[in-house]
């Protein structure tokens, strides 16, 4: 169904047909566009299809005073455009564009083509919170959401003093959202260097979708695992020192392919060596693993990251000597589920970070 000033699109020999109205083709040497600027035209249409919308407004986003209404066939020209590059913005209540397209004036009485520019149904409501590991809201964080598939330009909101984020006009179907973290202390990478965590959801038509988000710190950075490949069951441990009174999660990186099934243990220190009694398990078959709840520690006090590698050793290869300089704590290897460790120096394997 064509909805309401929506209208089909036929090219046919130059001609866009729906009452056989003809694109104008512009001579540049016409002397009443030569003014000291150029025009820009275009067709914007529904999504990718060949449906023309009319009725929206078409702008340019650097400040100059231009604007064009799309016609019954989605036609614009803006005239009068001075030279340069130029970003164009179309406005239609309830539809959203996912990319900004841009043209270029060269010369003067220059005509540029700007192509067919996609509009997207955006009667959605997407909103959400993001708060922290304690449950705390989190403000000021840059949410920005894309349409799924083509990388589009996004559009953008922060989040409010409540850790609150909403968009009022949401492009409809499959998205990816993106939560910013630069210049914040939650992790975004492996290592916790600071960027964007990016997420999948999807909006109705007419409905309100929650997406809410969790932001976890980064305790430990950029440690190391042994090289376990000896190993039967490929266990490997790593001690730290813990620098908060909590732990709620485990990032696991390196050679450690995320289809891999791991366990990933925390245990107390037990003589220089992992204890037998594991004090939180997480399971990181994604390379992220949360505790199911927080696990406490004492800051200052050695415990033990034991990764448990239940597909066997054959994914334990990798020089990371060069990449992770080991700085402090001992590695562990173990052949027998983890009774007997042995310490190994090989500088090899998983790369991890404990959030908490």
């Amino acid at each position: 169904m064509v909805g309401k000033g929506v209208k089909l699109l036929f090219c046919v020999g130059g001609l866009l047909v729906a009452g056989c109205a003809k694109t104008e083709h512009r001579n540049i040497f016409d002397p009443k566009y030569d003014q000291g600027a150029g025009v820009i035209h275009g067709v914007v249409t529904l999504g990718s299809s060949v449906q023309t919308v009319s009725g929206a407004i078409v702008t340019l986003s650097d400040g100059i005073p231009n604007s064009a209404t799309t016609d019954d066939l989605g036609n614009f020209l803006l005239s009068n455009v001075p030279i340069g590059k130029h970003t164009i913005q179309v406005l239609k209540s309830g539809y959203l564009v996912d990319t900004a397209p841009s043209a270029k004036i060269n010369f003067n009485g220059e005509s540029v083509e700007a192509g067919l520019i996609p509009l997207f149904l955006a009667d959605g409501i997407l909103t959400g919170t993001v708060r922290n590991g304690d449950n705390n809201p989190v403000s000021d964080i840059p949410i920005t959401f894309y349409r799924a598939g083509p990388s589009g330009s996004g559009h953008m909101t922060t989040t409010n003093a409540s850790g609150v984020y909403r968009f009022d006009s949401a492009i409809v179907g499959n998205l990816v959202v993106k939560v910013n973290v630069t210049g914040t202390p939650y992790y975004g990478v492996l290592n916790g260097t600071a960027s964007e965590l990016q997420f999948a959801t999807s909006v109705t038509s007419g409905a309100t979708t929650s997406f809410n988000v969790t932001l976890f710190r980064v305790s430990v950075e950029n440690k190391r695992g042994s090289d376990a490949s000896s190993a039967p069951t490929g266990w490997t441990a790593q001690s730290f020192k813990a620098a908060h009174t909590s732990l709620r999660g485990v990032r696991i990186g390196g050679y450690l392919s995320y289809s891999d099934t791991t366990d990933v243990e925390i245990r107390a220190d037990a003589g220089g060596q992992p204890n037998t009694t594991v004090l939180g398990t997480a399971s990181s078959g994604a390379s992220l693993g949360m505790f199911s709840s927080a696990i406490t520690t004492v800051v200052g006090t050695t415990y033990w990251l034991v990764v448990k590698k239940t597909l066997g050793p054959g994914n334990f290869s990798g020089d990371y000597t060069n990449n992770n300089a080991y700085t402090n704590g001992s590695l562990m290897a173990s052949g027998d589920s983890g009774g007997t460790w042995t310490a190994t120096d090989t500088n090899l394997d998983i790369v991890f970070s404990l959030l908490y």
